[in-house]
């Protein structure tokens, strides 16, 4: 019988259907209904309640974790690959990494190299070796691939044959079988196999990747990385490595997104100091405000230290606004708290500062999110 809920729906010329199958069929196929959970490759809340763990696993508590997707991103000039080989360095040999106490199981890394080829990385290895001064034996679990063809394929011969902790591709772009890095479709496609290698050998896939154009002078942001917002979506973490606006020496670690962490950690930078003669860091212990990371948009253009002295929206061009609205409108505020902002950061006198909030909403470059006692709230939107 055709269930009474259905009968308006159904045209009176249209064959009644007077009785259903005991067993559905698709495409000649007759579904199975007895397969276990485990064959149909699905997972009961009620088993993942019975489970044992407590917390994320962390290969680098309480910063990067065992298994998924991270990406670490920043200029050309940044030194992100000789970061990266001093990460492997330490999780192959055991070592804390800048303080952390690494939780490597296997104590091997590999490390996908694209910009770097086999005599250059010899000679790398060798100037971090002056400090460390280990054994080669010592570094018998850092393997590197100087090879991105076919690359998938590669990694999973590698991956079934050996355990690793941690595959570092070094870099992105490099290895992007896409035709547009910004086609949002294409990345997830590309990202999506490399969470499934991720999931299936149990490790930590981490991609070197660059900020665009000019976003050195920005604050740290995820919004920094080049391409497709799908690039970040992707990752559980995502770090940008920035040199110090001021002393070159300087490097700054900064969280810019962390799925299993608090935002106190996504707030400051970690200080690290670069040595130019083994191409190691050190953690200077020192945390800075990602706002005082930013170049100072009032600087003049003359190569003088002295800021200019602002009075009027104008005086800045659209790029310095932004940079200035990035890194102190990260959160809603009226058009009154923008204008206190604006007269703290850049130095603008109350009575002209009051009309700067209008003129960012006027111009857009500020979007309305809300009320604060009535009061229309904005942000900046790329926050």
């Amino acid at each position: 019988m055709v269930p009474s809920y259905c009968e308006d729906d159904i045209d009176d010329k249209a064959p009644i259907i007077k009785e259903l199958p005991i067993k559905f069929v698709l495409k000649d196929q007759q579904i199975d209904c007895n397969k276990t959970d485990e064959e149909l490759g699905i997972v009961s809340a009620a088993e993942l309640l019975n489970g044992n763990l407590e917390e994320i696993p962390m290969l680098i508590p309480p910063i990067f974790p065992k298994k998924g997707i991270a990406m670490l991103c920043g200029s050309s000039d940044s030194t992100k690959s000789m970061f990266l080989r001093n990460m492997a360095w330490s999780i192959t040999t055991g070592r804390d990494f800048m303080g952390w106490k690494c939780n490597a199981i296997h104590h091997r890394v590999l490390f996908v190299s694209t910009e770097d080829d086999r005599d250059s990385t010899e000679i790398l290895l060798k100037r971090h070796n002056i400090l460390y001064n280990d054994a080669s034996s010592d570094l018998i679990g850092l393997k590197f691939l100087f090879s991105s063809v076919n690359l998938m394929k590669k990694l999973n011969k590698i991956l079934s044959n050996l355990k690793f902790d941690m595959v570092i591709i070094d870099a992105y772009s490099d290895v992007f079988s896409g035709t547009s890095t910004n086609d949002a479709t294409q990345v997830r496609e590309f990202l999506s196999q490399f969470k499934d290698l991720s999931q299936t050998y149990g490790c930590l896939v981490l991609f070197l990747h660059h900020t665009g154009k000019g976003k050195q002078n920005y604050a740290p942001s995820k919004d920094n990385l080049i391409g497709s917002q799908s690039i970040e979506a992707a990752a559980r973490l995502v770090i940008e490595l920035k040199v110090d606006k001021d002393d070159d020496r300087l490097r700054h670690f900064c969280i810019v997104k962390g799925n299993y962490l608090g935002r106190e950690w996504k707030r400051e930078s970690f200080v690290y100091e670069f040595d130019e003669k083994s191409f190691t860091f050190k953690n200077t212990g020192i945390r800075k405000p990602f706002e005082e990371l930013a170049k100072d948009c009032r600087k003049p253009k003359d190569g003088t230290d002295k800021p200019k002295k602002i009075t009027q929206p104008d005086q800045l061009s659209e790029d310095e606004h932004r940079i200035f609205l990035k890194s102190h409108i990260t959160e809603e505020m009226t058009k009154n708290q923008i204008n206190g902002q604006v007269h703290e950061k850049l130095g603008v006198g109350k009575t002209n500062a009051k009309d700067w909030g209008a003129y960012y909403v006027n111009k857009g470059l500020v979007t309305h999110v809300g009320y604060k006692n009535s009061n229309p709230t904005y942000i900046y939107p790329s926050v």
